[in-house]
């Protein structure tokens, strides 16, 4: 149904778009997550590069003007914050949100477009009743709402009626110090790669086998730059060594080459702030994108993006 993977999608639109994650979401989150990851969106979209990116949203899409009468729900106006979990086995996900929802229009707009309502836990969870699994909804109070597979919603609900902690100690101190710092922000305890194949020797560099990376968090935060860091935590030492000489290596075979390759002097002005730092099983690594780089991936963007031209 249109209507429900449209809505899904705008909840996920706002994890594109944190003060500390909202432990009412994460309460939440799967039992067993390794991943999760979030945004404030508020803050995200105060910035100049959240300014910047509402700026380029087109005004004269139907389907999104046509959503928005429908539901009451802007995406762009009513997302504060959004958190994404994900369970070990990557293959099912849930999206918690906190915002604004008009309870009432959304509900007879999902009426409207054929689909069906179930109760469960004293709350409705609403699907597209169709063949294909669309997902599911659930609509907790006017400022909380949960989507994903249907049965991720229902494990959702499960926990919020048990009123008991869901997500790891450990994952928890994590994510609470990223997301204290980062306005969006990802946090992995469980390996990136168990299958994952060695990388081999690079010009010197240590070999480096993507499984070695047993914890991983990044953060980026939206200034007039955006700022990004991400650190891993490794096997061992050696293995904290490898990654960061790959990464060394790979920055300085693209500034080797950008003349040949016509790599964008832009990519050159963000390969330039890298940073990459070790510390026992730690690699650490950060960039800036500039304001300068910023305002001419925008420019560039406009130039090719067609626009309507209403007719008077």
């Amino acid at each position: 149904m249109k209507l429900l993977r449209r809505t899904l999608l705008s909840f996920a639109a706002g994890a594109l778009m944190l003060p500390a994650a909202d432990p009412a979401l994460l309460s939440l989150a799967p039992a067993g997550a390794k991943m999760i990851a979030g945004i404030d969106a508020d803050r995200a979209k105060n910035s100049p590069f959240g300014q910047r990116l509402m700026a380029q949203i087109r005004e004269d899409d139907k389907g999104f003007q046509e959503f928005l009468a429908q539901t009451g729900f802007d995406p762009r106006r009513d997302i504060r914050e959004v958190v994404v979990a994900g369970t070990e086995d990557k293959k099912q996900g849930i999206i918690l949100i906190r915002g604004t929802f008009d309870t009432a229009k959304i509900k007879a707009a999902m009426l409207a477009h054929g689909a069906a309502a179930t109760q469960y836990q004293g709350v409705e969870i609403w699907s597209g009743g169709g063949k294909k699994n669309e997902g599911a909804i659930a609509i907790l109070t006017a400022t909380l709402a949960i989507g994903g597979s249907d049965e991720m919603v229902k494990a959702a609900l499960d926990r919020r009626a048990a009123s008991g902690p869901a997500i790891a100690p450990a994952l928890a101190a994590k994510i609470n110090d990223w997301s204290s710092r980062y306005d969006a922000w990802f946090v992995s305890t469980g390996p990136l790669g168990p299958n994952a194949t060695k990388m081999g020797t690079l010009n010197g560099a240590a070999n480096f086998s993507v499984d070695s990376i047993l914890e991983a968090a990044a953060g980026a935060r939206f200034l007039a730059d955006i700022d990004v860091a991400a650190e891993t935590v490794m096997r061992s030492a050696q293995d904290a060594a490898a990654l960061a000489d790959v990464i060394r290596f790979l920055a300085s075979m693209v500034r080797m080459n950008a003349g040949q390759n016509g790599v964008d002097e832009n990519v050159l002005r963000v390969i330039d702030t890298l940073q990459v730092s070790t510390a026992d099983a730690v690699t650490r690594v950060s960039v800036t994108v500039p304001e300068q780089t910023l305002e001419k991936v925008f420019e560039r963007k406009q130039s090719r993006t067609p626009r309507a031209v209403a007719a008077r």
